[in-house]
């Protein structure tokens, strides 16, 4: 979410993997850090290609969802207690009430 590239991290990754390389011994570096970074870019670099596939595809216009003639309970039943429980505090309960 840091609106980073990608491009800009594996360049970090391939700086760093150089100057750990110098610094560390070169059995643990090639047994542990190189695989373990070798395996997070893998990681990164899948995750892009499936965000890049999710923005290719099309995504439903607003006007072409489907209408639901009956609304799901679920739904309906929180917004009916806030009405029944807020009572004259929301504008036009008052008059709906009376209707009732």
């Amino acid at each position: 979410e840091a609106d980073l590239p990608l491009s800009s991290v594996l360049d970090a990754f391939t700086e760093m993997s150089k100057f750990y390389e110098k610094k560390m011994p070169a059995e643990v570096f090639k047994t542990h850090f190189k695989p373990s970074l070798d395996a997070l870019v893998s990681q990164l670099l899948d995750i892009q290609k499936e965000y890049v596939a999710e923005e290719k595809s099309p995504r439903p216009v607003l006007s072409e969802v489907t209408f639901e003639p009956e609304p799901d309970s679920r739904t309906l039943t929180p917004l009916l207690v806030d009405i029944t429980t807020m009572g004259d505090k929301l504008p036009g309960v008052a008059a709906w009430n009376k209707k009732a």
